[in-house]
């Protein structure tokens, strides 16, 4: 049986054909899992409160001895939510293009 997120692996399909095939992993957080590994109240996204600290600190976004495996998402950067979240996979993609000697570009796609 097919977990409930592989439809969305359609979705970059249709603009990169193939690339669902690279997906070696996934993993999806719903308010249950966010409450069962972090304790917080009803799987609250943003359960805690930064301190002064914190807000100044970069966590590390690659996986020690993982191969190409970059984490990216509203825990990865202080403050929590979709924003950063959103801000983490753009900077990861833009790390990526570069790695790759590739031009990173943003609009719509045609």
């Amino acid at each position: 049986m097919k977990p409930p997120w592989h439809g969305i692996l359609k979705i970059p399909d249709s603009r990169f054909p193939g690339i669902s095939r690279a997906v070696e992993k996934t993993d999806v957080s719903t308010p249950h899992s966010v409450e069962r590994y972090t304790h917080n109240w009803h799987g609250s996204f943003e359960g805690f409160a930064p301190t002064p600290a914190a807000l100044m600190s970069k966590l590390p976004r690659e996986v020690p001895g993982l191969r190409n495996c970059h984490m990216v998402g509203q825990w990865t950067t202080p403050g929590g939510g979709i924003p950063p979240a959103g801000l983490d996979g753009r900077n990861l993609a833009i790390k990526l293009c570069r790695r790759d000697k590739k031009l990173f570009h943003t609009g719509m796609p045609e």
